[in-house]
């Protein structure tokens, strides 16, 4: 037998429920202080789902694993919040640089994204949607993609 030629793919890490089609927020992990994060099936971009923080300081957070250490990534999404003067933010951190975020303000839905490095020994990042202020606002149709 001869071989002429052998292709390898690294597979690319997967951002699980990004649409939050499932039933659930998992792998999701809520941290909610003084407000509340839930799934809901108003105020959607697309599908039938949503994300809802509501109330005070809240957050939706994801750790991805299996990334490659010096490698530039970019996560984003589509936010909006309900009321003019309230702030959303979609953002990357504990990839072994400074945290990462960009702000949505407006009141209908608007594409957000971070891009970032992983550091020279790190493989792994934690994404996240976080609401700093009493308000609400709505995330859905996420995405993470090596650039």
């Amino acid at each position: 037998m001869n071989v002429d030629w052998v292709r390898v793919y690294k597979e690319i890490p997967v951002l699980e429920n990004s649409g939050f089609e499932a039933a659930s927020l998992t792998p999701w992990i809520t941290w909610n202080p003084a407000g509340t994060t839930a799934l809901v099936t108003n105020n959607f971009r697309s599908g039938a789902k949503a994300i809802r923080q509501q109330g005070g300081e809240t957050s939706l957070e994801q750790v991805i694993t299996g990334l490659s250490p010096n490698t530039t990534y970019v996560f984003g999404g589509f936010g909006k919040v309900i009321s003019a003067g309230q702030s959303v933010m979609f953002g990357a951190k504990n990839y072994g640089g400074p945290a990462q975020n960009v702000q949505v303000t407006s009141t209908s839905y608007q594409n957000a994204e971070v891009t970032f490095t992983t550091g020279p020994s790190n493989s792994s990042v934690t994404l996240y949607m976080y609401k700093p202020v009493t308000g609400t606002a709505y995330g859905d149709d996420f995405y993470f993609n090596p650039q």
